[in-house]
């Protein structure tokens, strides 16, 4: 389950730049089935498009024994899904809006999380 996010349908969707605006840090940790969640990819966009500096993302992957390494983060947006089928709908058409549709949030997104790791990641290295 989610644990950020208490509603579902347009009241959630538009209340979500608020909710995240009470925010001044974001901790996300991942693992498998993190990107394949639509409300988790909008939750981490938003939490940037209003404006937040990447430095307040800490971004680290949970690891799963079982799972095999990743070299980067491919988010496919159009394979994520919500609980709620009417959600998917809302989320979608917000995403295709964006330039370059799909395709472009999807890439965006994923540049941005592989930037975020990578940042992390020299962080880690200098003992911050």
């Amino acid at each position: 389950g989610e644990a950020s996010m208490d509603g579902t349908g347009d009241e959630a969707l538009m209340c979500l730049p608020c909710f995240m605006a009470g925010s001044h840090n974001l901790l996300v940790l991942y693992g498998p089935g993190f990107f394949t969640r639509l409300w988790c990819c909008v939750e981490l966009w938003c939490f940037l498009a209003i404006g937040r500096p990447r430095n307040a993302v800490h971004i680290e992957r949970v690891h799963d024994a079982l799972a095999p390494a990743e070299e980067g983060v491919h988010i496919r947006v159009s394979e994520a899904v919500c609980s709620h089928p009417e959600d998917e709908e809302r989320l979608r058409t917000v995403m295709e809006a964006f330039p370059g549709g799909l395709d472009g949030f999807d890439e965006a997104l994923s540049n941005l999380v592989n930037e975020l790791l990578q940042d992390n990641a020299h962080d880690e290295e200098r003992g911050r």
